[in-house]
């Protein structure tokens, strides 16, 4: 092709090549917003369960505050609250 030819051509690719790019772009961008959702749903359902847990420890009434604490690794002050 010529040069005057090739112009609209290659304008055509490179305007491709940015779409694809933009969408490339927003697909990751999804996934990280997603990949962090995840993590912190995770979070607090792991944190709920640490929760129930030292519910369930105290009911029990074999440990005291500070070894539910300890073994869970929660603040004291939320073990008392319990």
């Amino acid at each position: 092709m010529t040069k005057v030819k090739s112009f609209p051509y290659e304008a055509s690719l490179k305007a491709k090549w940015d779409t694809q790019n933009a969408f490339d772009y927003a697909i990751k961008e999804a996934a990280k917003v997603a990949t962090k959702a995840a993590t912190e749903k995770e979070r607090a359902k792991a944190g709920q369960e640490k929760l129930d847990s030292a519910k369930s420890l105290k009911e029990t009434g074999l440990l005291s505050n500070e070894q539910i604490a300890k073994s869970l690794k929660l603040p004291l002050e939320v073990v008392e609250k319990l």
